[in-house]
């Protein structure tokens, strides 16, 4: 058998289970597996009314739910080249989507086909089919051309976080997703304890909360999102001993005052792949008493390629808490310098860059700062193509960001660079003040900074927002950010 059958013989594996067995608990009710079957053999059955070729890519908006749950299970199931599309935006932003992709079919949760949406389909001559926990219907015939051919090797085409350049489609291939999320995941054991899922199905965590889980015969508790009180009742009910959120939900769970009692059959916290604010790691540390053990990893690398075990969190007596960790299943990593691409020693911060060998044996180079220190272990340092230019200073905006956020009452903190006609680019930061805390002064902020940054570190913009924006993953979304200041 090849790796790339493995993937199609695992979902075959999956569907074979017993009809009355558990698959998906969503919104108080649990979804059994004779119930996915029905819905993967409904769907189909519209895919086929479309006359869409089985060899063109389809594309997939997927909303949390076991309705995609299962749509993906039967597209990775048949090798089918899918196409993501971010579901949790704008019916404007679908349309636009739709309209760049230009493809033969589109998944669409029945929430999400609205005038403009199905308007940009007829366009381009898409045909879509809309997806609901009551079924799937065809409510749109394409025009029966050629579109999008999948490639040789077809696979999962992820919408990247800008790890290595700025957000784009990349090709995970079946072969790649097998050995990443089947072959290599060693966080996921046989149990009858549900997994927990929450990411968006749409970007890579999404689809590792969800193919580990099912593969070892585990039900999923599904979330549409990320909600504390459904992350912590999870916590009290099922008292797993370990558990990861988002990045954001540490300050979420700061926020809500969560008492430690619920959470007392947690022994650690895990992350994401995206970088904990320093401040909110050690608040959280001291409330809770127990470690976080961080990661870094990306779409590009196929998931995780650098953790911090338990292990050498006791060994080093807890003296590498700001590091997210060691090279993962044989990665290998190093520091270079940007410039000139040399490797740097242990000790000095640059570029990192990475092999993953369950993608390719080339490095990749990102576009994030980090150091190595002389244990092997990796520190995360911020973006380097986020570096603001000011006047021929180059000033890094996640130093300001972490910086404010050391202030008691700021919850969250972005800085970004806006342009300026003299000095090219200036900083400006949005904040977040926490809900408890009256909001300071712009002055007093300043001095704030003042206090701990260079001259050209200091914003020349403040700008409090409600609540910071976020991306379905739940970042800051710096894009909203800008447009933010735009219109202020």
């Amino acid at each position: 058998m090849t790796e790339n059958s493995g993937v199609a013989h695992t979902v075959r594996d999956i569907l074979a289970q017993d009809g009355d067995a558990r698959a998906f608990h969503f919104k108080g009710k649990w979804y059994d597996w004779r119930w996915v079957n029905r819905f993967i053999d409904g769907l189909e059955a519209e895919i086929a009314k479309s006359g869409v070729a089985d060899t063109e890519s389809i594309g997939v908006a997927p909303r949390n739910g076991p309705d995609f749950a299962a749509a993906l299970l039967s597209a990775i199931g048949q090798e089918r080249q899918i196409v993501m599309i971010y579901a949790y935006q704008s019916p404007e932003a679908i349309a636009g989507r739709i309209r760049d992709l230009d493809l033969a079919l589109v998944l669409l949760a029945r929430s999400d086909c609205t005038d403009v949406v199905l308007q940009a389909a007829e366009q381009c001559g898409t045909a879509v089919v809309a997806l609901s926990v009551e079924g799937s219907e065809l409510i749109l015939m394409g025009d029966g051309k050629t579109h999008h051919p999948a490639p040789p090797v077809a696979g999962i085409e992820l919408l990247t976080s800008g790890t290595t350049g700025a957000p784009k489609h990349f090709l995970m291939t079946y072969p790649q997703l097998y050995r990443s999320m089947i072959t290599e995941n060693p966080t996921t054991t046989v149990s009858t304890t549900p997994g927990l899922h929450y990411y968006p199905f749409g970007n890579i965590s999404g689809l590792y909360q969800l193919l580990p889980i099912v593969a070892v015969h585990r039900p999923v508790q599904m979330l549409d999102k990320f909600r504390v009180e459904d992350w912590v009742d999870y916590v009290a009910t099922y008292k797993p001993p370990a558990l990861g959120m988002p990045t954001a939900g540490y300050r979420m769970l700061l926020e809500a005052g969560v008492e430690d009692e619920p959470l007392s059959s947690l022994k650690y916290f895990l992350t994401g792949a995206s970088a904990l604010d320093p401040n909110t790691h050690d608040e959280f540390v001291a409330r809770y008493g127990r470690p976080i053990l961080q990661s870094y990893g990306a779409t590009e690398f196929g998931g995780v390629v650098a953790q911090m075990t338990l292990e050498d969190h006791e060994k080093f007596s807890g003296a590498k808490v700001r590091s997210v960790g060691r090279p993962w299943h044989g990665a290998r990593l190093r520091i270079s310098d940007p410039e000139t691409g040399a490797e740097l020693p242990a000790g000095e911060i640059g570029r990192i860059d990475v092999i993953s060998p369950r993608m390719s044996d080339d490095w990749i180079e990102t576009t994030d700062l980090g150091l190595i220190d002389e244990d092997g272990f990796l520190y995360h340092h911020g973006r380097l193509d986020g570096a603001i230019m000011r006047g021929g200073f180059k000033v890094v905006p996640e130093t300001i960001s972490t910086t404010l956020t050391a202030h008691p009452a700021i919850a969250v903190a972005a800085a970004l660079g806006m342009p300026d006609q003299r000095l090219g680019e200036v900083p400006v930061i949005a904040y977040e003040v926490r809900p408890e805390w009256a909001p300071p002064s712009e002055e007093e902020l300043q001095k704030f900074l003042t206090d701990r940054l260079p001259k050209p570190s200091l914003p020349v913009r403040y700008l409090r927002m409600d609540r910071m924006p976020r991306t379905p993953s739940l970042k800051v979304d710096l894009g909203a950010v800008r447009r933010a200041f735009e219109a202020a």
